[in-house]
């Protein structure tokens, strides 16, 4: 899980340009406060660490795991 964020994270433009269908992730957009699924814990600690994490995103996405 790690390395598939990292990679999303760091070398967002090189894949958006070799693959079209990744143009909708992007740092700005990868943290939602609202989640259609909840956020796997391993991607809440990596936007954390990344300063990402929101308090709204905390809220709805323990709204989303009680569903």
């Amino acid at each position: 899980m790690r390395k598939i964020l990292t990679a999303l994270w760091d070398r967002n433009a090189e894949l958006v340009a070799a693959h079209r269908n990744l143009k909708g992730f992007s740092r700005d957009h990868a943290v939602t406060s609202v989640p259609v699924i909840p956020y796997h814990p391993a991607a809440v600690a990596f936007f954390k660490e990344k300063g990402a994490w929101t308090e709204a995103a905390d809220k709805a996405n323990a709204a989303a795991s009680a569903q």
